[in-house]
């Protein structure tokens, strides 16, 4: 009987040897989960990435928030400061001429009025200039 064992023994491995890698399931499962695996890292790096892009936009979302505040915030105080400034001019041209800006603009427009008409009949007064805040307004 060993003899027959050693006899079959190199025809079992000829033989198993001889089958073809490609048609060997063992192989043909072999390469599937390779196959799988390398799929299911590149799905990995993928998502890392995605994360990555993620967390920098939400950074960048962050510091921009953060700039409009500021601006939201430096607006708010220029706002602030020219209603300050106009009430201070309102102030001083009540106390210097007796009225409100209003006034004053309207007044302007009727001495400018007044002015040019005098000017036309060659009166002695001459022009009135407006003044420089009357200038701006």
């Amino acid at each position: 009987m060993h003899v027959r064992l050693t006899a079959l023994l190199p025809a079992m491995l000829a033989a198993g040897c001889a089958t073809n890698p490609d048609k060997d399931p063992v192989q043909l499962r072999l390469n599937d989960l390779e196959a799988r695996v390398a799929r299911m890292e590149r799905i990995v790096t993928n998502e890392a990435q995605v994360s990555q892009n993620v967390d920098d936009m939400q950074g960048s979302l962050r510091e921009l928030r953060g700039e409009i505040e500021e601006l939201q915030h430096n607006n708010e105080t220029l706002t602030k400061q020219q209603r300050d400034l106009y009430g201070d001019l309102d102030r001083r041209l009540s106390a210097a001429g007796g009225g409100t800006v209003g006034a004053a603009i309207a007044g302007a427009a009727g001495g400018a009025a007044a002015g040019s008409a005098a000017g036309a009949e060659g009166g002695a007064a001459g022009s009135i200039a407006p003044s420089p805040t009357e200038q701006a307004v």
